[in-house]
């Protein structure tokens, strides 16, 4: 009898495209305001990715005051103002 022998084969997988990948890896700005000082502070530290994550998990989406070193996360208005600019593909959320 005829041995068989079987070569396993890695599972095949589709990577998305590569100017999806940089969209999704660009980072947001937008702008808060810092509750301590009142004035309003551009923030660009997430990616759409991390801001989209976020926003769907309900996870906080934190602004930072550099000047005044505080750290507050982002109201309803603010975080629905983000989910609008994720969805137009925007980079910018005023």
């Amino acid at each position: 009898m005829d041995e068989v022998q079987v070569q396993e084969i890695a599972p095949l997988t589709l990577a998305p495209p590569k100017h999806a990948s940089r969209a999704r890896s660009r980072l947001i700005t937008f702008v808060s305001t810092c509750p301590a000082c009142g004035v309003q502070r551009s923030q660009n530290g997430y990616t759409r990715r991390a801001v989209a994550r976020l926003l769907e998990t309900l996870q906080t989406i934190d602004a930072y005051c550099v000047p005044c070193d505080v750290l507050w996360p982002l109201n309803a208005e603010e975080r629905s103002a983000m989910a609008r600019v994720i969805a137009s593909g925007q980079d910018y959320a005023p």
